[in-house]
C-alpha cells in the first residue's frame, strides 16, 4: 500500500489518500484522525479528535467531507465508534458526541438532519445519520 504525502490547508486539515480511504489529520494534533472509505462515501470508518475540542473537529470534519467528495448519500455511518462490550452508558456517551459533532459538521455544509440511531455492526456499533430529503431546504445534494 502506497501512502501519498500530506496536503495541508489553511485551516491545518491534512489529506491523503491511500488504495481503501480518504485520511484526514492536524497539523498541530498528532491525535487528530479522519477516515473514509474511498469506495463508499457514506462512511467515516475513523474519527479521533484529539485535543483539538468538539467545534474545531466538526469544522474540521466538515472541510474533510467536502474535500473527499461531499455528501453523496441519504446516510453518513461513522463506524465503530463503541464495542458492544462496554456498558450503555459508554456507548450512549460516544453516540452522542459523535452525532453532536456530526450534525455540526453537516449544518456548516448545509445540509439537515432527519434522525440518527445506533446500528450493531458484529462487535461494535455504528453511528448512522440520517440525512433529509433532497426537496427539503437544506438537504444532500445526492
Amino acid at each position: 500500500m502506497v501512502l501519498l504525502d500530506w496536503s495541508y490547508y489553511p485551516s491545518g486539515l491534512g489529506i491523503r489518500r491511500d488504495e481503501f480511504s480518504w485520511q484526514g489529520s492536524h497539523q498541530n494534533d498528532q491525535h487528530f484522525f479522519l477516515r473514509r472509505d474511498l469506495n463508499d462515501l457514506s462512511l467515516v470508518t475513523d474519527v479521533q479528535v484529539g485535543s483539538l475540542g468538539s467545534d474545531v473537529s466538526a469544522e474540521l470534519l466538515s472541510e474533510f467531507l467536502w474535500r473527499t467528495g461531499g455528501i453523496v448519500s441519504k446516510t453518513l455511518t461513522f463506524t465503530n465508534i463503541a464495542y458492544r462490550s462496554n456498558k450503555p452508558d459508554v456507548v450512549a456517551s460516544s453516540f452522542d458526541s459523535m452525532v453532536a459533532v456530526a450534525k455540526r459538521a453537516l449544518g456548516l455544509l448545509d445540509v439537515s438532519t432527519e434522525n440518527s440511531y445506533l446500528r450493531q455492526d458484529g462487535t461494535s456499533w455504528d453511528a448512522v445519520i440520517v440525512l433529509c430529503s433532497p426537496e427539503e431546504p437544506g438537504s444532500f445534494k445526492g
